[in-house]
């Protein structure tokens, strides 16, 4: 299983701020990932924030395996797109079509290869690691962070076609 964790940076406003350009993008993510959408892509404007820089959309689309999502900040021209898949995918030519897409000028990509123990993966061992209650032992990568709401989701606008 495979995650890119991609942060683009210097990106266009107008694009960012763009509902048929994001709707768009993310539809074409599960194109490149060659896997069939099984949801509509949703996409939601958050406008309800502190600081009005941090407005933006954010959105997702799902296939079987695969999901893509993106959270895109006009006021910082900032992106932040996660492509997730069960099967291995170029995420050299990944993030750099989406960087094209909305102009970055700089990118911090990262990517994960996950569930090494999966029980899908042939001649793996598999043998996750118990705690003494028996329950998977799995890391938090949020420990020690504080999460807080930034007000209240609008009315998702779905994407269609």
């Amino acid at each position: 299983m495979y995650h890119l964790l991609l942060d683009l940076y210097g990106c266009d406003a107008g694009l960012l701020a763009d509902e048929t350009h994001l709707c768009a993008v993310l539809s074409a993510l599960l194109d490149q990932l060659h896997v069939p959408p099984v949801s509509l892509v949703f996409l939601a404007y958050i406008d309800q924030v502190h600081d009005p820089k941090d407005a933006g959309h954010s959105g997702f689309v799902v296939s079987g395996g695969a999901h893509c999502s993106l959270h895109a900040w006009p006021g910082y021209g900032m992106l932040n797109v996660d492509v997730f898949s069960g099967e291995a995918f170029d995420s050299h030519a990944i993030t750099s079509w989406v960087a094209e897409q909305f102009h970055a000028t700089d990118q911090e990509p990262r990517f994960i290869e996950r569930a090494l123990r999966s029980p899908r993966l042939p001649n793996q061992n598999n043998v996750a690691h118990r705690t003494d209650e028996g329950s998977p032992l799995v890391p938090h990568s949020l420990i020690g962070h504080r999460v807080r709401m930034m007000g209240s989701l609008l009315p998702p606008f779905l994407c269609v076609g």
